[in-house]
């Protein structure tokens, strides 16, 4: 019997969707931030699913082994850009860039957790493995509860470790310096 494969299956929208929503709706979007925020990137992972490969015995068709489990995830981002912006300007332009830069930085650091990810699913579905004492038959014969579980428990220690790491280092670009060059093309709309 094989080794155990672990995959995560990430389906990754590397352009964000844009939004323009009303200047007084995104300014509510700051969260304790100071200023007047022109544009949000808000960063989103979403659980799919989880599938289990089992080893099969050939003659008592029962399961084995499990030869891999796979987890889908899918990651996108939104940006909103206040409507107070006029759309041919510079700030338009700058502010987008900013929040489109917040979105690659994510998508980099989307990519780099596979194998963090990895270990936290292996983690999870051997604890299930433990519930049913190794018996790779009766969890398989419960493969649609058994397989939602470690799916929850695995993306949530995802979504609140290596994807939180992802979404704190986005933030990195919110500098006085960065606002600075964007702030003097803004201040009509503000």
């Amino acid at each position: 019997m094989a080794k155990t494969k672990y995959f995560i299956d990430t389906d990754i929208q590397a352009k964000a969707k844009v939004t323009i929503i009303d200047h007084a709706k995104l300014q509510k979007m700051r969260k304790g931030e100071k200023g007047v925020l022109f544009g949000k990137h808000s960063p989103d992972l979403k659980l799919m699913n989880a599938n289990f490969e089992w080893d099969m015995d050939g003659k008592t068709k029962k399961a084995v082994g499990l030869s891999s489990v796979t987890l889908s995830i899918r990651y996108t981002g939104q940006i909103y850009l206040s409507k107070a912006i006029d759309k041919k300007s510079k700030c338009f332009s700058l502010v987008k860039a900013h929040e489109e830069e917040h979105q690659k930085i994510c998508v980099k650091g989307v990519k780099a957790m596979n194998s963090a990810c990895q270990k936290i699913l292996q983690k999870h579905t051997d604890a299930m493995l433990r519930k049913y004492k190794g018996d790779y038959d009766a969890f398989a014969q419960a493969e649609a509860k058994a397989a939602r579980k470690v799916a929850i428990d695995a993306y949530k220690e995802i979504d609140d470790g290596p994807f939180y790491k992802v979404a704190v280092k986005s933030l990195s670009i919110d500098t006085a310096s960065n606002y600075a060059k964007i702030s003097p093309h803004c201040s009509q709309f503000g």
